[in-house]
């Protein structure tokens, strides 16, 4: 029997730590859509157990791949555990020895090999995702003709064409604001991230639209993906050789500040050291640069809230803004009142919470393709809370969360804009 060596993995001891309180249940998003001991953390740690002690076979049982991807990485059950067991880090480890036994799916290697690196591979995907979204959106007999080849001939294709915005806009790095940028020194760097850069460009010009309209100076290099969705997947090289890459352009430029409007991506480039073992030649320049990465949210709240907006002389109500909180960003990166914060600073908006903002959407990267009826009973509750508020617009900061929630919305008949808290900014009169 083929067993994954946890003896020597030093989380072994926290995952032997679990008691089985059962507070997880209280809330993994898996759970909740399926009432299953399989879909729970603790149900989780108990099959890593039998792998531990040679009961299951990682390559043989897939049952085993099912329940370890079945994950969203959340962290929420950590967050809420007595024993602070971290589910969501032994199950990325999992990933990566399983991974690592029976090799790669062709899933992993058309989109984490293939497309997640250099982020010329995904602008060119999205020129051809335009094309295929036009005569998927057209009219009549030809919209007809179209979404049901698309539907039998390559349903993951037609999936991911129901998610992407419509229609589907130029990536921000064709853009000028962004292409003056790229070379020109600056205080601050702004690290576009991948989804940012493809499916929700207008956040990237807002956010850099609103660090400058503050007074600050902004470079945005050409980065590689920041490597966090390789690592959620198990692929740790990979990971590594692209937080390598982004590690040493970061070192040359040297800035005061990295700032992203992207969760994923902050959090990532914060925890760049989890990359590495310890000792590892280049801990020491990620000591030297993780402490200067900051959420954007946190990074310019209290530049917004000191503003004074002029009063309106033409007062109407308030647009009612509901916010998401993006996993990474809560739990990875502590952010949960800043954002808050900025929407309610902005003149004629309101803030208006909903119930379940800091549970998961169900998007996590590529889950809602991998696992789509879990993904989708997991976005119909969220929706369901979005509806209740009777928000005007949902506000987030991930671009998975975005198209996640934005399809969401759009397939429940309801037409409420998703944007970044920086497009808020920009649309305000701050």
């Amino acid at each position: 029997m083929s067993t994954i060596p946890w003896e020597t993995d030093e989380l072994t001891p926290r995952m032997l730590r679990c008691n089985r309180c059962g507070f997880c249940q209280d809330v993994c998003p898996t759970y909740a859509a399926t009432r299953s001991e399989m879909d729970v953390a603790r149900g989780r740690i108990r099959t890593l157990k039998m792998i531990h002690d040679g009961e299951l076979d990682p390559v043989a049982d897939k049952a085993v791949l099912e329940q370890a991807d079945q994950c969203l990485l959340c962290g929420a059950c950590t967050d809420n555990c007595p024993s602070s067991v971290p589910t969501h880090q032994l199950m990325q480890q999992a990933r990566e020895r399983i991974l690592s036994t029976r090799g790669f799916s062709l899933f992993h290697t058309l989109v984490y090999r293939g497309l997640l690196g250099p982020q010329e591979r995904l602008e060119r995907l999205t020129r051809m995702g335009a094309l295929l979204e036009r005569e998927f959106n057209a009219k009549g007999q030809r919209r007809k003709w179209a979404q049901t080849v698309v539907a039998r001939a390559l349903p993951m294709v037609h999936r991911g064409l129901t998610y992407l915005p419509d229609p589907l806009d130029r990536p921000a790095r064709t853009r000028s604001r962004v292409k003056e940028r790229q070379n020109r020194p600056g205080r601050v760097v702004y690290f576009l991230g991948c989804g940012t850069n493809v499916f929700t460009p207008g956040a990237a010009l807002a956010s850099i639209q609103a660090l400058e309209t503050l007074g600050l100076e902004v470079t945005v290099p050409r980065f590689s993906c920041c490597g966090g969705p390789h690592l959620a997947a198990g692929d740790t090289p990979r990971a590594q050789k692209l937080a390598r890459r982004n590690l040493m352009q970061l070192q040359e430029l040297n800035p005061e500040f990295i700032v992203t409007d992207c969760a994923t991506c902050a959090h990532t480039l914060a925890d760049y050291a989890e990359f590495f073992p310890v000792g590892h030649p280049l801990q020491d320049v990620i000591a030297a640069l993780a402490p200067r990465v900051r959420d954007l949210n946190t990074f310019l709240r209290d530049r917004v809230c000191a503003l004074e907006p002029a009063p309106d002389p033409n007062p109407v109500p308030p647009v009612k803004v509901t916010y998401h909180d993006p996993c990474h960003a809560l739990r990875g990166m502590k952010v949960r009142q800043a954002p808050r914060d900025i929407i309610r600073a902005l003149p004629g908006v309101e803030l208006v919470e909903m119930e379940g903002a800091d549970s998961c959407c169900g998007g996590a990267g590529s889950y809602a393709f991998r696992h789509p009826e879990m993904s989708q009973k997991i976005l119909d509750r969220k929706v369901e809370a979005i509806a209740a508020t009777g928000a005007h617009v949902l506000a987030t900061s991930c671009p998975s969360c975005t198209l996640q929630l934005g399809a969401g919305l759009r397939r429940a008949g309801l037409s409420i804009p998703v944007l970044n808290p920086m497009e808020l900014i920009c649309a305000t009169s701050l």
